[in-house]
């Protein structure tokens, strides 16, 4: 591995201009493309083998769950003839804005109310628009909100739900990652003082994203790749990206300031931290992709997505990185004080660490326990319009509906019967049987099932549950619907969001332990391939347990039990998707396997060539801790930037992962990793001779192809 790294980096290194001339036209181009045919990400949500697949496959073309649809609630009654007249003049300026047609539902109140397109006290309607929402223009966006102003400028309630609220509440785009890169560049120019070494991680970073973002951005006509999969590997992207060339140009400069020319730093930087950001890259990766467990398509490229940003990251750190780093040269080089006092805060407190583990790993032990106490309550539901901002269309319009047509409005349910021969009518004895058992379901209401005019064998009825979507008694009405008895030659199923969230939720919980033991055996796996050791990655991955557990304490304390939520510009505690806990952990792991392999490769380095436990403990925390610190503050910078997104399952992700980088890089890195390698000494590197003799070797820290600097450690320090 070693040997590829540095055969890619000095082929960079000797044509500089062109490797980044290259990277900035595969940039350049993959965006434009990208841009000339646009993306076609979708949520495509389906669980493979589900009822309520079956259902959704079975109402494909059908008007069931139509996508948009438009609330409208009055002072008055809408059948006052005044009311009636300019609820007429509202539908009419929103067909003219959006080019459709808009049925009014008031010329049979009858039929209305017992569709649920009238509110039982005529006070609201809720109309559906036939419209489609990927060729409405900024302009007809625009139009379609000022042609609501008459009735809001008149005391009326009125907003757009749907997937035509999701395209008006849109934010401005890629806000949080300027936020996120301009607190980068920030962090960077102090950490290193240096304007050209911050240069290199923050260039490095973009054009690895940027590249990787056109890509999926084409990818995404050739499958279903989901709306939220270029914000979540933009997060891990950047925060990877950004990471890997600064812990390049930290041992960059290390190699400068002991003398080396620039083109044997960049070869020893591409020997050491190089080697050690494509294994780390790799894991990442893998750890990410093993999403692929959960049977989902939907969770998969959630997954997918970001690996393949993640293996962008990879190229770009073996090939753009060092071609910059040669260009930048000597420039790079740190004053003599800089190079002389790194690391020194760092080294002082492994001393003290390693003086006192025992005392210092168990405190760090009962703070990370009640960091994860919360996560025994996690609960796993759904979140949807009405966790959205209360200015938003999307929240207003469920809110809307909730308070005029009830709760479980909000959560319908879309049964579909399948029969084995044409149905008659609405009448058919078999229908008619069925329907009268969705009446008495304990539903709020169901419609009678009624034959589909293009397939008769097919028959559909809408059933509205009492509460939401989160509601217990909701997911028990699924339960009792598709328990339902069907006559001979029919049979029922259950389909729709609420359906299939639940379904969801259902094989998430039965398959996160297999994703679990996957990622933790590969993790493992390749950390002992990479230290030589069996106890040193069996204790990585105890750790990077308890990291995730605690990631998931502050995600229930504040999401589940809304615990400072309104300083994320929440109103109050939201509903965790079930899908969340599965990717959380499977990227929080990856990212705290990067932090050990950058840490504890820095102590083998020193252990390899003096076999001192505790000097290679104090030498790894000089040399590594300073630029895990400042890679730390970064990732948290570039995460917490997402929480500023209106979209709760972003706030999530974003919050989640960035207290899972603050607790692995503070109270796991700084205390509990030196505490637990100084309690075990040279046991941490134990490897048995078969098994070191089966394993392939790859060397993260150069081996004597690239000898390191010798560190400097504080007095006292070695024993």
């Amino acid at each position: 591995m070693i040997t590829a790294v540095r055969s890619l980096a000095a082929l960079s290194s000797r044509r500089p201009w062109a490797t980044v001339a290259l990277w900035a036209v595969l940039a350049v181009g993959l965006t434009a493309s990208s841009t000339l045919w646009g993306r076609d990400y979708t949520d495509d949500v389906s669980v493979p083998g589900s009822d309520s697949a079956v259902a959704n496959d079975l109402l494909a073309g059908s008007s069931e769950g139509a996508g948009s649809s438009l609330l409208i609630a009055s002072p008055e009654a809408l059948t006052d003839p005044d009311a009636a007249a300019t609820l007429q003049g509202a539908l009419d300026d929103v067909a003219a804005a959006l080019g459709t047609e808009v049925t009014n539902p008031l010329p049979d109140p009858a039929v209305s109310v017992a569709t649920g397109r009238l509110s039982q006290d005529s006070l609201a309607v809720n109309v559906q628009l036939a419209v489609d929402v990927a060729a409405v223009t900024p302009e007809q966006e625009e139009a379609a909100l000022e042609a609501l102003a008459p009735l809001t400028d008149a005391g009326w309630d009125a907003a757009y739900g749907g997937e035509l609220a999701r395209t008006l509440d849109q934010q401005p785009q890629h806000r949080s990652e300027i936020i996120g890169i301009a607190a980068a560049v920030i962090v960077l120019t102090i950490g290193l003082g240096s304007l050209a070494a911050m240069a290199v991680p923050v260039v490095a970073g973009l054009v690895a994203v940027v590249s990787g973002l056109g890509l999926l951005a084409l990818l995404s006509h050739a499958t279903s790749i989901p709306e939220i999969a270029p914000t979540l590997a933009t997060m891990i992207g950047l925060g990877v990206g950004i990471d890997y060339a600064l812990f390049q140009v930290t041992r960059l400069r290390q190699a400068l300031a002991t003398g080396s020319t620039v083109q044997q730093a960049v070869a020893i930087t591409a020997a050491s931290a190089g080697t050690a950001a494509a294994f780390a890259g790799a894991t990442v990766a893998i750890s990410i992709c093993a999403l692929a467990i959960s049977g989902v398509t939907f969770i998969g490229w959630l997954g997918y997505a970001s690996a393949i940003i993640v293996a962008v990251v990879v190229a770009s750190a073996l090939t753009f990185t060092p071609a910059f780093l040669t260009l930048l040269g000597r420039r790079l080089k740190p004053s003599a004080r800089t190079a002389s006092n790194a690391g020194a805060g760092t080294a002082r407190l492994a001393v003290t660490v390693t003086r006192r583990p025992w005392l210092l790993g168990g405190a760090a032990l009962v703070v990370l326990g009640l960091l994860a106490a919360p996560a025994t309550s996690l609960q796993l539901g759904t979140t949807g319009p009405g966790d959205r901002p209360l200015d938003t269309q999307a929240r207003t319009a469920y809110d809307l509906r909730a308070a005029h047509f009830g709760e479980g409005t909000n959560a319908a349910l879309a049964v579909v019967v399948q029969l084995d021969s044409p149905a008659t009518g609405a009448d058919d004895p078999r229908l008619a049987e069925l329907s009268a058992a969705l009446q008495a379901s304990g539903a709020a209401s169901a419609t009678p099932l009624t034959p589909r005019t293009d397939d008769p064998t097919l028959a559909t009825a809408q059933v509205t549950p009492v509460e939401d979507q989160n509601a217990a008694s909701t997911a028990q009405l699924v339960d009792d619907l598709r328990a339902i008895a069907a006559p001979d030659g029919a049979s029922l199923h259950v389909g729709g969001a609420t359906a299939t969230r639940l379904d969801l939720a259902d094989q998430v919980t039965e398959r996160l332990p297999w994703l679990m033991v996957t990622v933790v055996a590969a993790s493992t796996l390749l950390l002992v391939i990479a230290f030589r050791s069996i106890v040193i990655p069996i204790k990585a991955a105890f750790m990077n347990l308890i990291s995730v557990a605690a990631s998931y304490g502050v995600v229930v304390a504040v999401f589940q039990w809304g615990w400072g939520a309104s300083l994320l510009g929440l109103d109050g505690p939201v509903a965790i998707d079930s899908f969340v806990p599965m990717i959380l952990f499977t990227v929080l792991f990856g990212l705290s396997t990067d932090y050990e392999v950058f840490l504890v490769s820095s102590m083998r380095e020193t252990w390899s060539t003096t076999h001192n436990a505790r000097a290679a403990i104090i030498d790894g925390m000089r040399n590594s801790g300073p630029v895990i610190t400042t890679a730390a503050i970064i990732m948290i910078s570039v995460f917490l930037s997402f929480v500023m997104q209106e979209d709760p399952t972003i706030k999530i992700f974003g919050l989640g992962l960035a207290a899972s980088i603050l607790i692995d890089a503070t109270i796991i890195r700084m205390l509990l990793v030196p505490a637990i390698m100084s309690v075990l000494g040279d046991r941490a590197w134990y490897l048995p001779a078969w098994l070191d003799r089966m394993l392939p070797h790859v060397d993260l820290h150069g081996g004597d192809e690239a000898p390191a600097p010798e560190p400097v450690v504080p007095a006292g320090a070695r024993s």
